[in-house]
């Protein structure tokens, strides 16, 4: 499950947004896993992929690593974003 506050503080889960999510890897030293998830509509396919690394249990620090792909009939484009987070819980 990947949950996520909106810019209004609401907690939402990818599924609710009609999101297929798989975890692709998982390590443990160092503490590191990935989870994709996959939204498919009418106006196309929209592919995340999310990577926590460097996780830190007793600091509850992560380095996240997060890359957007959209495919449409319009427009395709991507983005990689990469920072350092709290952990909230696993």
């Amino acid at each position: 499950m990947v949950r996520f506050k909106d810019a209004t503080g609401e907690w939402s889960d990818a599924s609710d947004l009609g999101g297929a999510t798989a975890i692709w890897h998982v390590q443990a030293e160092p503490l590191t896993f990935g989870i994709s998830v996959v939204y498919e509509g009418s106006t196309g396919t929209t592919t995340e992929a999310y990577a926590l690394s460097e996780i830190d249990l007793e600091r509850r620090t992560a380095k996240l690593i997060s890359t957007t792909t959209r495919i449409s009939e319009m427009f395709t484009n991507a983005r990689v974003l990469s920072a350092d987070c709290l952990v909230a819980g696993f």
